[in-house]
């Protein structure tokens, strides 16, 4: 999980990959947004007619308070479904109580004193003769209810057909933020399978060994002080990937050119002395699979002495991660 809690490392290896997360916003945000609208328009069903009144209450002075708690944004609904006043005013209509309670309702109250009563049918007519009956019935409830002085109409009421409260934009931006943890759950997921050998650091998860130098793309060397001119180096490039000239142009400046070695699997065998530094070349980019393989090769040979060697190295990305002071040394 290196990968991942490496963070400079983490944002510097997916920066070419940092365009996922955006497209994986937009397609989040058009995808719930999109399927959101398609299926609140496809359920919308037929308009509906909202005819909507204000009353105003007076309460009995002689009542106590506990009249005015109990009327409340709670419990008006139910009221108005009672048979005091849904009853009279299905009886006054011929309609049934239960479809005049359906289609009835009280929104939250801002003032014990005032509320709305709103009417919701498909036919704006039959909103209309509802809401005038309610205005019929409502100072009958308060005349014969104690606790009550009066409810009269305030507002005349009015009529509109209602929109439903589409939350498309709240729905597209979940979307998009779905999309970015997707997005960066996704780059977690190819930083942790991605094995291959970027940084000195991954080294050390395949091969238990530090790392001795870098060769950069442009022939410049980082050196680290494992390696002086007195050290006799053998060079284990088990693949042949570079000619001996490679690594001698590169470590002349810190090791004799006589000193260094390049062997293959056959001829590290028979190398006697096993206390020479062994250097193993690692590819910028090589898997970490193959790193392992000879890791396990390296083992049977007996050296005191083994380390890295990084091959190939990009200059640009090694200065973001370690800063210019790698540079200065290379």
């Amino acid at each position: 999980m290196s990968e991942i809690t490496d963070l400079k490392r983490f944002c510097i290896l997916n920066k070419k990959r940092w365009y996922l997360i955006p497209v994986l916003m937009i397609a989040g945000a058009v995808f719930f947004g999109g399927i959101y609208y398609i299926v609140m328009t496809l359920n919308a069903g037929d308009t509906v007619y909202r005819c909507k009144a204000y009353y105003y209450i007076t309460f009995d002075e002689k009542e106590d308070e506990t009249v005015t708690h109990y009327y409340n944004s709670y419990t008006w609904n139910d009221v108005l479904d009672c048979d005091l006043i849904a009853g009279r005013v299905a009886e006054n209509l011929g309609m049934e109580k239960q479809y005049i309670a359906d289609v009835s309702s009280v929104p939250g109250l801002s003032d014990v004193r005032f509320f709305w009563v709103y009417v919701d049918t498909a036919d704006k007519e039959e909103s209309v003769k509802i809401q005038n009956a309610f205005a019929d019935v409502l100072p009958e409830f308060a005349a014969s209810t104690p606790g009550f002085d009066s409810i009269v109409l305030w507002d005349a009421p009015t009529v509109s057909s209602v929109t439903d409260d589409f939350v498309t934009g709240r729905v597209t931006v979940f979307g998009g933020c779905v999309g970015l943890i997707a997005g960066i759950l996704l780059l977690m997921f190819l930083s942790a399978v991605d094995d291959r050998v970027y940084v000195m650091g991954d080294v050390k998860k395949y091969i238990d060994t530090d790392v001795a130098a870098v060769i950069f793309t442009d022939g410049t060397v980082y050196i680290r002080p494992l390696l002086n001119k007195d050290n006799k180096i053998y060079i284990y490039d088990r693949n042949g990937q570079y000619k001996s000239d490679y690594y001698r142009d590169a470590l002349s400046k810190t090791v004799k050119t006589g000193q260094i070695n390049v062997t293959d699997n056959d001829a590290v065998n028979i190398v006697e002395d096993k206390k020479a530094i062994l250097l193993v070349p690692v590819r910028m980019g090589d898997t970490g699979r193959g790193l392992s393989l000879a890791a396990d090769e390296i083992k049977t040979l007996g050296f005191e002495n083994v380390y890295a060697l990084i091959c190939d190295a990009d200059k640009k990305m090694y200065k973001h991660y370690y800063g210019k002071s790698i540079l200065d040394k290379s």
